[in-house]
């Protein structure tokens, strides 16, 4: 009588046909925050939550700024006018707790790194003249900043899927890209649908004008990659003490350009969502037993790892354009369990493409969030649609509170 699945397992159509047809007594929705986006995830659990008396919706995020995802989340399962039953566990309910320290380090870019934004800074301009601003266009350039605000490789790798979607890529750059990741992690998911969506968008230019442009973009990013400014910041605080790490980025394009300057350092584990499960155990074990001294993750360790008893130190290789994300990657270590102050240290370009909204809204985030018996419910934060819009097409952004 007691079903334990995930919900990529049950969504499947011959799974959900051999579901018992009576009403669940109590269904339980762990991360629930994870399934609120528009996919066949929310229908499985909207679906499964209306057969239910109870139901349990667990998260430490429920609202990551999105209310559209909050109102989903909200109406999981809801048959009738019953009010949503907020139950929610603080810090002071808890007792005293270390402290959390946060500590954001500017990062100077090389002339290389310099020049490659400003170009693509002119492809942006461009690109936003051709197209009038459409939505379509917008995509694509999230793609390519986001990326460039992490690594120069990750740039350039970004940039070569884009020619061969063009016609124009070398025998590296096939279309495997394009095929939906089968390994079900919700956060890679939203990652690899989000490059998907862009890289095959309009951009409003010519094919040849396209290609023109980009073609200079890589040539400019591969020579920035070869000395990438936040990359040596990241080796260097490193060098400097035996601590254990924990190192999140959003793409494993930067997670491979990191593993490679790194390599010869300390050893570290490796975790994304294109591992099978039974070498992402591997990883994580060898960085919990202190056979290796650094985990490098992308989000797909954000959520669910409980890391505070090896470490208690988190690096934020990037600003999140969802800064909500910021509290998950600190939470690996900032846990209930956690005997010693935790430590957040941001690495941000020193650049206005990094700079100013992305900075505002994530110090908002994580102070808001510093405890739990702060509002979590009212830090209103506006969506990362909105947040690409602001920061694409220069225009201002409000945000309360």
């Amino acid at each position: 009588g007691i079903w334990i699945a995930s919900a990529d397992f049950l969504k499947q159509p011959h799974v959900q046909d051999g579901m018992p047809p009576d009403p669940w007594d109590l269904v339980v929705i762990d991360e629930a925050h994870g399934v609120c986006g528009d996919s066949d995830r929310y229908e499985l659990c909207d679906r499964i939550g209306r057969k239910a008396r109870r139901l349990l919706l667990l998260t430490a995020t429920p609202h990551s700024g999105d209310d559209a995802r909050f109102a989903r989340l909200a109406a999981l399962g809801n048959l009738g006018p019953d009010a949503l039953t907020i139950f929610r566990r603080t810090r002071e309910s808890l007792g005293p707790r270390p402290p959390r320290r946060v500590r954001w380090h500017p990062v100077a870019l090389s002339n290389s790194t310099t020049a490659a934004l400003a170009a693509l800074r002119a492809f942006e301009s461009t690109v936003a003249a051709k197209s009038r601003g459409a939505e379509q266009a917008l995509l694509l350039l999230a793609v390519f900043r986001k990326r460039a605000l992490s690594t120069m490789f990750a740039l350039s790798q970004s940039i070569g899927r884009r020619l061969a979607w063009l016609g124009a890529g070398g025998s590296e750059n096939d279309l495997d890209w394009i095929q939906p990741n089968l390994m079900f992690e919700p956060d890679t998911d939203d990652v690899e649908r989000e490059e998907r969506d862009g890289l095959t968008a309009t951009s409003g230019l010519t094919a040849a004008q396209e290609r023109s442009w980009l073609r200079r973009l890589r040539a400019l990013a591969d020579e920035a990659a070869h000395d990438d400014s936040k990359i040596e910041r990241l080796a260097a605080l490193i060098h400097r003490t035996s601590e254990p790490i924990v190192v999140f980025t959003e793409f494993r394009d930067s997670l491979t350009a990191i593993e490679q300057r790194l390599r010869f350092s300390r050893p570290a584990s490796i975790l994304h969502g294109g591992q099978d499960p039974l070498l992402r155990r591997q990883q994580l074990r060898s960085f919990l037993d202190g056979t290796t001294s650094i985990l490098l993750a992308t989000d797909v360790a954000g959520q669910g790892l409980n890391l505070q008893a090896r470490a208690r130190w988190v690096v934020s290789f990037e600003l999140p354009w969802n800064p909500a994300r910021l509290e998950q990657r600190i939470g690996r270590v900032d846990r209930i369990a956690q005997t010693r102050p935790t430590h957040l240290t941001l690495l941000v370009a020193r650049h206005e493409m990094e700079g100013g909204l992305l900075q505002h809204l994530s110090r908002r985030v994580l102070a808001a969030r510093r405890t739990l018996s702060a509002d979590v419910l009212g830090v209103a934060l506006p969506s990362e649609a909105h947040v690409r819009t602001a920061l694409l097409r220069d225009s201002a952004i409000t945000a309360a509170g």
